[in-house]
């Protein structure tokens, strides 16, 4: 195990000094460095078999450093993919790293009618425009359940949320489009306590309600989502291409069918 320093980028400026803080996270105490009128956050030390795994420890504590900071005084930034490490153990060793994100997993559809009216109902496309524009998971995972939400209580009416999409998703997609966003369940991190059976629809509708829609949407019970933990972006991250490829479906189908 060797130890490390980091020095994470943010958003937004401290309006204070903040330097010389210590913070203790599962029985270690970390050192904290955030001047006034900076962006740049240090902590060290942080021990890990490598910087990479290093780095998601220290995340998590800055994470959690922020949201503590947050709650007594107005300062709210988020990390960003860029960051620099040392290793305190060699001083040669050091480097600067920014994160490149996934590559995007959607393509559209370019077929676009001649004929467009601003009083169109686009509730859903204004939704999953919202989760594309997202900067975090959860956000974005969000933002494309409600898009599906609001289109499939248009298809179906009035009656339970918890089975919206099991009650149109036949209704808005053929068998095939349902075949494929099932194969993406494979790429799922499913919660544990959640459980798949052999209908393919009732599987879908299980992992994007039961286990992320009502995590993200509630909090208090364990099994639910807390926002810059790892962990559960990580689970969310694992969704996202299900959860935006079923939105898409609903959306191509409130354009067409629905205006």
């Amino acid at each position: 195990m060797n130890s490390y320093k980091f020095e994470f980028h943010l958003t937004k400026t401290c309006p204070i000094d903040l330097s010389g803080r210590k913070i203790r996270y599962n029985g270690n105490t970390y050192n904290i460095e955030l001047p006034a009128n900076k962006r740049e956050i240090t902590i060290y030390p942080v021990e890990g078999d490598s910087h990479e795994t290093a780095e998601i420890l220290a995340r998590d504590i800055v994470n959690l450093f922020l949201t503590k900071i947050f709650s007594r005084i107005q300062y709210g930034p988020i990390v960003q993919p860029v960051y620099g490490w040392s290793d305190l153990d060699n001083p040669t060793s050091k480097a600067q790293v920014v994160k490149v994100p996934k590559p995007s997993w959607f393509t559209g559809d370019t077929r676009i009618g001649k004929k467009l009216s601003l009083s169109d109902d686009l509730i859903g496309a204004a939704h999953m425009r919202a989760g594309d524009l997202a900067t975090g998971p959860f956000d974005s995972f969000r933002n494309y359940y409600l898009a599906v939400d609001s289109i499939g209580k248009r298809v179906r009416g009035k009656g339970n949320d918890s089975t919206v999409i099991s009650d149109t998703l036949q209704l808005v997609v053929c068998k095939t489009k349902i075949k494929s966003l099932s194969k993406l369940l494979k790429e799922v991190e499913i919660p544990q306590g959640v459980k798949l059976k052999q209908d393919e629809i009732k599987n879908i509708e299980t992992v994007l309600y039961k286990a992320f829609r009502c995590a993200l949407m509630h909090s208090g019970k364990k099994s639910d989502l807390t926002p810059f933990n790892s962990k559960d972006e990580r689970q969310v991250n694992s969704a996202l291409r299900l959860m935006r490829g079923t939105a898409w479906q609903y959306v191509r189908y409130e354009r067409t069918k629905l205006i």
